[in-house]
């Protein structure tokens, strides 16, 4: 996929965000950085036209729904930045930086597989907790 800024590198563009934001940005973030420009009239210039669908579904898919039949549950940016733009590979970490691996993004011994695996078990615990004292207090409410 092409990139807007050739000349700097991911580190560069991590540099400048935590400079603007005072916080570490996410894969989500670099790979916009890196593929769209903001006009100075505030609208935004993409690379091409899958860079910018990739990011919507990201932001689709991390962003909770207004729609609360549909079932959908809100994941992490990392979670929706894989899941859109696949597993890591040994010795490539997508909108990393070139010195990243596997061991050094996810941790010796982890790799991203058992990462989401472990972080999909804990949001779908958080989930049912949220859900059985959502019943609990409704329960409580009814017996009143």
């Amino acid at each position: 996929m092409p990139y807007r800024k050739s000349r700097k590198s991911h580190y560069q563009l991590k540099d400048d965000f935590r400079l603007a934001h005072d916080r570490e940005p996410n894969r989500v973030e670099i790979f916009k950085i890196g593929r769209c420009k903001e006009l100075p009239d505030g609208n935004e210039q993409w690379v091409d036209d899958e860079s910018r669908s990739r990011y919507e579904r990201m932001i689709q898919l991390s962003t909770p729904s207004l729609d609360t039949e549909s079932g959908s549950t809100p994941i992490s940016a990392e979670e929706a930045f894989v899941s859109v733009m696949g597993k890591d590979r040994s010795g490539r970490i997508r909108c990393g930086g070139s010195r990243e691996t596997c061991r050094t993004w996810y941790g010796t011994g982890e790799g991203s597989s058992s990462t989401n695996y472990q972080q999909q078990i804990s949001n779908i615990e958080n989930t049912l907790r949220m859900e059985v004292e959502e019943l609990r207090t409704e329960a409580r409410r009814r017996d009143s």
